[in-house]
């Protein structure tokens, strides 16, 4: 086990490791494998650590982040969307100009899926990272929502 605030140090490793691998590999293999090397008692501590190295961004790769971004949603996605304790990391994440398209598309599917049915963030468990940039559209990175219409939408507004 860890210590009381943060990973141990072969937990810090597996969770890494847990990032890395082909751009053929799906989102809902990546959750996964989270779920099989970070015991349930460390994902809290675990998604605080991706939240950190998501942060930066140059401490992960473009597919690193992507797969953090998912195990964060992915922890929680059967909790109300108001209870989920990185809510707010995913609303900036989805809504923030400076974190790349990809990741704000990506964030963007996360929230509304987990706000709506969660038929959505099936679909895209099943896709692998580079299906998913691919099926981007380039227009769609025009339209991309500001936080406070994200968190009107959501209706987040009065939680965050």
């Amino acid at each position: 086990m860890g210590s009381k605030g943060a990973l141990s140090l072969q937990q810090t490793s597996l969770l890494l490791e847990t990032l890395q691998g082909s751009e053929e590999i799906t989102f809902e293999a990546v959750a996964t494998k989270f779920h099989d090397v970070i015991p349930k008692s460390e994902h809290f501590k675990a998604c605080c650590a991706l939240t950190f190295l998501l942060q930066d961004p140059h401490l992960l790769l473009a597919p690193q982040r992507l797969r953090a971004l998912f195990i964060l949603h992915d922890v929680y996605k059967g909790e109300p969307l108001v209870s989920h304790p990185f809510l707010s990391f995913l609303v900036e994440a989805a809504t923030a100009e400076t974190v790349n398209p990809p990741e704000r598309m990506l964030a963007l599917h996360l929230l509304s899926s987990q706000a709506e049915s969660g038929s959505l963030c099936k679909l895209l468990a099943k896709k692998t990272l580079s299906g998913f940039v691919s099926d981007i559209e380039p227009a769609a990175f025009n339209n991309l929502p500001n936080r406070d219409h994200m968190l009107r939408k959501h209706g987040l507004d009065r939680f965050i």
